[in-house]
């Protein structure tokens, strides 16, 4: 979504459709990195961080935090996703 937004900004000239598509992407991008910068677990969060906002793959995010097991980096991105979800409910953006 966030790639949508930055490349319809980009353009002169946009139609109706896409500047709508535009405003909803750039509304629940925003509320997404929100959610995860309010993650109050730090490793978490950065898992969080590094798997969906900067766009790595799951090796890639192992591969970074190799300190930790794949278990444990499984375990933090589900309990980062249940995190991100509750706040997006809660701001009513799902």
């Amino acid at each position: 979504m966030r790639k949508t937004v930055d490349s319809l900004s980009a353009r002169n000239a946009i139609g109706e459709k896409e500047r709508l598509v535009m405003e909803e992407y750039r509304r629940k991008t925003e509320a997404v990195e929100m959610a995860v910068s309010l993650i109050m677990d730090d490793n978490v969060r950065r898992v969080m961080e590094f798997r969906f906002i900067r766009g790595n793959t799951r090796w890639g995010t192992v591969s970074r935090f190799s300190s930790i097991t794949d278990r444990s980096v499984d375990r933090r991105i589900v309990r980062g996703v249940e995190s991100v979800a509750e706040t997006l409910k809660l701001i009513g953006v799902i």
